[in-house]
């Protein structure tokens, strides 16, 4: 993930140039309705070889705007399920259009300078709610919906294309659940080291007719520290309801 430190915005975090992570104003997303690419197909079965998906992917605009109080700074809560915060990682603020009720923490992995502007390479994990009145009611599609709004040209910049790892039924805390895992891969011309992310997508059934659950974790591809931490946390996760 991608944060550009200006003059004018003080911090603005983002994996793409128009979806941001911010800790002051968000920008607006400009994400197009209109798919371009290929697309996945519910009936296609996935592979792990490179793919170089659609730019653009079909992501709604919720409207829902309930959040869930934090009780701690220990636990994230949203969409109906916590997961323990990774110590030592940051609270955050991130924009995704089509997820509401969206709580995060991130960590600092590469740090450039240039022309006035720094730019920093993040980790995260976050937890938030898919809402049904935007479409999400199955836990496998709107793992797969998440995946093809989130690994893309609009959410990451300099992406190239992705690998996806992991495509599987789970349950958590007993509910029905979802896991995808998948390798973004980027070219950034401002952090040359950056190689991407592993991003791991878990959809949760929660028992509320008005949403799923979800947990969203991204962290520096071939990092095997920062990857075993999300690997703990999403150990943790569990139903609230």
């Amino acid at each position: 993930m991608l944060v550009a430190l200006g003059v004018i915005i003080a911090v603005v975090l983002t994996r793409g140039g128009t979806a941001p992570w911010s800790g002051g104003n968000a920008r607006e997303d400009p994400n197009s309705a209109s798919p371009t690419g290929s697309q996945w197909d519910e009936t296609s079965t996935p592979t792990p070889s490179p793919s170089d998906n659609a730019s653009h992917a079909p992501c709604p605009t919720t409207s829902a705007t309930g959040v869930t109080r934090q009780a701690s700074n220990k636990v994230l809560s949203g969409g109906g399920i916590q997961v323990d915060a990774i110590s030592g990682w940051q609270p955050a603020t991130m924009s995704l259009r089509w997820v509401s009720d969206l709580h995060t923490v991130a960590d600092t992995v590469y740090t450039s300078h240039g022309f006035g502007v720094t730019h920093t390479w993040f980790s995260n994990i976050g937890v938030g709610a898919l809402n049904a009145q935007d479409g999400f009611t199955d836990v496998r599609a709107s793992a797969h919906s998440t995946l093809e709004c989130y690994a893309s040209t609009d959410y990451y910049d300099g992406f190239t294309g992705r690998k996806d790892l992991v495509d599987e039924q789970t349950t958590v805390d007993g509910h029905p659940a979802w896991h995808i895992q998948t390798e973004v891969y980027v070219t950034m011309r401002d952090i040359p080291q950056v190689r991407g992310d592993r991003v791991d997508i878990v959809v949760v059934d929660v028992g509320n007719r008005d949403h799923l659950g979800l947990f969203l974790g991204s962290s520096n591809l071939g990092d095997a520290g920062r990857n075993g931490k999300v690997d703990a946390a999403m150990k943790t996760l569990r139903v609230t309801g």
